[in-house]
């Protein structure tokens, strides 16, 4: 009895580690009938070390259409699910972000919008 009650606690916190609901990666849009939605997202976290400090990162590319010109770059910061992106002097925007059903849900505050992306690489 005293190994299940060990086991379950640990095999609980294995399998959540094995979820996948991180928005990291690239994702493109699903369905954009209306061209409202940024075509693409990609999410990273870079780490660099500068004078023994670890500095990290959080990064982000916003494609919105698919024209070269249209990539825009910035980081962002996670508070809970609302995630604040700055992409330098081009704009701010305040979006929340979830995965559901291995797909991300974004939800732009401001606009009032909804655009749902597919993963397609890590």
């Amino acid at each position: 009895m005293k190994k299940f009650l060990l086991i379950s606690p640990i095999l609980a916190i294995l399998l959540s580690g094995c979820s996948n609901n991180d928005i990291y990666g690239s994702w493109e849009i699903v369905d954009n009938k209306n061209g409202e939605c940024p075509v693409s997202y990609k999410f990273e976290t870079i780490v660099k070390e500068e004078k023994k400090v670890e500095i990290v990162q959080n990064l982000v590319e916003m494609q919105t259409t698919n024209k070269k010109e249209d990539l825009y770059k910035g980081s962002f910061v996670n508070n809970s699910s609302l995630y604040h992106i700055d992409y330098g002097n081009s704009f701010t925007s305040d979006q929340s972000l979830k995965i559901v059903d291995n797909k991300l849900i974004v939800y732009f505050t401001n606009a009032e919008k909804i655009c749902t992306y597919k993963k397609i690489s890590d």
